[in-house]
């Protein structure tokens, strides 16, 4: 139903009359002014969140579904490993690229090929450093929002 409601929007909508004013008691507001109330009530804990914060499909799913932000679930997942963080960042630091993605990397191409058939820019772009990665970066199709060495990388 969204994406049928999305869709409709590249649809020029023309008001010849006031007629549905009367007939619905409604007023009538520019698109700026009735989506307004709905960016003010947007969860600001859910709005703030990274790629690690997405529902995923892998391993056991838990009893209630994961933890409610607002009218949200989301399932967030951890695992520990037990070497110095700049051993386990290092295969995430090199992602993207000739490297790769680690999961799924057919389907990473697919999306690419995917993106330039509509316009994009598919996964020419690759990467500026095989090891090196700072916010800005290009990576295949995605940008480097945050990067904190051996930390952070977001996309």
């Amino acid at each position: 139903m969204g994406r049928k409601l999305v869709e409709s929007l590249r649809n020029p909508t023309l008001i010849s009359n006031n007629l549905a004013e009367a007939v619905f008691a409604v007023r009538l507001r520019s698109f700026r002014d009735a989506i307004a109330p709905a960016l003010v009530n947007e969860d600001r804990e859910f709005a703030e969140t990274h790629w690690s914060d997405a529902l995923s499909s892998a391993g056991p799913t838990r009893a209630r579904g994961g933890e409610r932000f607002g009218s949200r679930l989301v399932d967030s997942r951890t695992v520990e490993v037990r070497v110095p963080p700049e051993q386990a960042f290092a295969p995430i630091r090199r992602i993207g690229g000739r490297t790769g993605w680690y999961y799924g990397n057919w389907l990473w191409s697919l999306r690419g090929f995917l993106d330039l058939l509509v316009g994009g820019v598919g996964v020419r772009r690759g990467r500026r450093d095989v090891e090196k990665v700072r916010a800005g970066d290009s990576l295949d199709f995605w940008r480097v929002e945050i990067y904190e060495p051996d930390r952070r990388l977001r996309l």
